[in-house]
């Protein structure tokens, strides 16, 4: 169990420094870096055993509305290239929120596993 507290923190942290780099071309790049970044941070703060319960609480609502609002009306997939189709576009930012969502929610329940054993 302390290899999964340990290991998953830094797999976040790798993978949304990924997820951050990719966007340099995106329209908007300085939301999404932002919006990546944010959990590099979480994941950094966990693995460090800081307490972020109230950082990861407070963005998780964000993100899952995020996510569902930016799902588009006809889901044309996300594997395409997007030429004349938004749809495509607004769903592969809907699955990245969703993903940062169900990231968030892992991040803090190892947080709170952390803090339980610190408690001991």
């Amino acid at each position: 169990m302390k290899t999964l507290f340990k290991c998953t923190p830094i797999f976040l942290a790798i993978l949304f420094i990924l997820f951050s780099v990719v966007q340099y071309n995106d329209p908007d790049p300085l939301v999404w870096i932002g919006i990546y970044g944010y959990i590099v941070i979480i994941a950094i703060l966990v693995y460090l055993k800081k307490t972020v319960k109230w950082a990861i609480l407070l963005v998780m609502p964000l993100y899952l509305i995020g996510c569902i609002y930016l799902w588009p009306d006809t889901y044309e997939g996300v594997n395409m290239s997007m030429g004349h189709k938004p749809g495509i576009e607004e769903a592969r930012e809907s699955l990245g929120l969703l993903i940062s969502f169900v990231s968030l929610g892992i991040l803090l329940w190892i947080e709170r596993k952390q803090q339980k054993i610190l408690l001991k």
